[in-house]
């Protein structure tokens, strides 16, 4: 059975378009982000988040070039001794490299 189509008429809809307009403005400056997939520190707890900044930190600090080679570690190595410092992803797995490179651009934060 088709469904009977939703008529609107275009002063409902100018004023419904103002009404979310307004909606959306307000969230924009009260959080800075409004459409799209929320960011990973903003789907997680307080504690989660906090572990996250641990590991980023960490991350950034496993990637700085070392004083006596002047050799960067690979994001493949930087996620082995992340999991072996005991940081690991939600699922309790260590970091994908390609995860350490999104968290090493400051995607994730």
């Amino acid at each position: 059975m088709p469904k009977a189509p939703i008529i609107v008429t275009y002063s409902e809809k100018a004023a419904l378009v103002a009404k979310l307009k307004g909606a959306r403005d307000r969230k924009r400056r009260d959080t800075g982000k409004v459409e799209g997939r929320k960011r990973r520190v903003d789907r997680l707890d307080a504690e989660g988040a906090s572990k996250l900044a641990a590991a980023v930190r960490e991350a950034k600090r496993l990637r700085r070039a070392s004083p006596k080679t002047g050799k960067r570690l690979s994001y493949r190595d930087i996620a082995k001794r992340l999991e072996a410092a005991g940081y690991v992803n939600e699922r309790g797995a260590r970091y994908n490299p390609a995860s350490i490179k999104r968290m090493l651009a400051g995607d994730l934060m």
